[in-house]
């Protein structure tokens, strides 16, 4: 019930607003996530997102959102776009470099899912983060043996 309730209210503060500013792509945004995630209307937000997506093609919420879905949905080719999209955009953001890896990984390009997560290695700050990236390029390039 309170869950509900929390969901209630951030639709209402994402619809009011977009009510004040119809042009707002990150109310839009937070709604479309809203739709998504609290109330499992996902084509709903997914429409959102792409209309985000039209006004401006860079935009990283509408771009990262739109990757995890094609994911979850198992369309790498959709994720691969937009996770190549954010490494564009944000080539200095480590994740990025990680779920485009992933994907790469997925969709069997195991060379480009390499140099992907050694992006991703190099870039990361934290030991456990790199030791994990490192048990992960070597299970990958062990795959790549058999």
């Amino acid at each position: 019930v309170v869950k509900q309730v929390a969901i209630n209210q951030a639709m209402t503060c994402f619809k009011t607003a977009l009510d004040r500013k119809p042009k707002s792509l990150e109310a839009k945004a937070g709604l479309a996530l809203t739709y998504i995630e609290g109330k499992q209307q996902v084509m709903q937000g997914v429409s959102l997102l792409k209309e985000i997506i039209e006004v401006n093609p860079r935009h990283r919420k509408a771009l990262f959102y739109l990757g995890m879905l094609s994911i979850r949905s198992g369309q790498y080719k959709k994720a691969r776009t937009r996770f190549q999209k954010l490494v564009e955009i944000q080539p200095q953001n480590p994740f990025n470099h990680l779920y485009l890896g992933n994907v790469q990984e997925q969709l069997g390009n195991k060379e480009a899912a390499l140099q992907e997560f050694r992006k991703y290695q190099k870039l990361v700050n934290q030991p456990k983060l790199k030791a994990n990236a490192e048990e992960k390029i070597n299970a990958l390039k062990q795959s790549q043996k058999n």
